[in-house]
């Protein structure tokens, strides 16, 4: 995963950040394998240089743009990037 104070545009980190968080819905069955990996994804996004708020914000981007793999957790956006930023 890229470094966001490294040589890329913001934009492209944020974006490896959605399509990570969407990789990962639609690989797994339950919730709760989910949220461990999310929440660890967080984190991880955060220390290589990612602010909360851009990064929740993709989570729930990656979410209201393809809601078909996070239906199955019968879970809101919301109630989600909750979770991960609890976690």
């Amino acid at each position: 995963m890229p470094v966001n104070n490294g040589n890329i545009p913001s934009h492209v980190f944020y974006g490896s950040i959605m399509s990570e968080f969407l990789r990962i819905s639609r690989c797994t069955l339950l919730y709760s394998d989910f949220l461990p990996s999310a929440i660890a994804l967080f984190k991880r996004m955060i220390n290589q240089g990612g602010s909360d708020v851009n990064t929740l914000n993709q989570i729930t981007k990656a979410i209201r743009r393809h809601p078909i793999p996070f239906e199955k957790y019968g879970r809101s956006a919301g109630e989600i990037t909750k979770d991960i930023s609890s976690g």
